[in-house]
């Protein structure tokens, strides 16, 4: 018996309604086929980076839908997502990078430079 995840009924709907809107945040939209496809994009980078053995993943970025779309791609790769929070402190940040033994962070530009980091 195959176990499915969400990751996988996501990809699912994705196939069977692409021009569906999959999530809104703010103004901001996406298709199930655009989500999918950008989360795609940053699997295949995931995997280049970190290989294929289940990576724990760091992820620092602020609410929204570069956000889900990360957070779909470390599923992708059947990682394990790690959420920061970038008003951590730096040494709060450090510890937790280390002890996951995080093979990389995921964050966006303005995340990393308004975090404590």
């Amino acid at each position: 018996m195959k176990t499915l995840l969400a990751v996988d009924y996501f990809c699912e709907a994705a196939r069977r309604y692409p021009q569906h809107i999959a999530a809104r945040h703010g103004s901001e939209s996406v298709t199930y086929r655009e989500l999918d496809e950008q989360s795609n994009r940053i699997a295949m980078a995931l995997t280049e980076r970190c290989g294929r053995e289940a990576p724990v993943i760091g992820v620092l970025m602020e609410r929204g839908i570069d956000l889900l779309a990360a957070m779909l791609a470390v599923f992708k790769i059947r990682g394990t997502y790690m959420p920061l929070d970038g008003q951590y402190p730096a040494e709060r940040l450090d510890y937790m990078l280390e002890k996951s033994k995080c093979c990389l962070l995921l964050t966006a530009r303005n995340c990393f430079e308004q975090a404590a980091y």
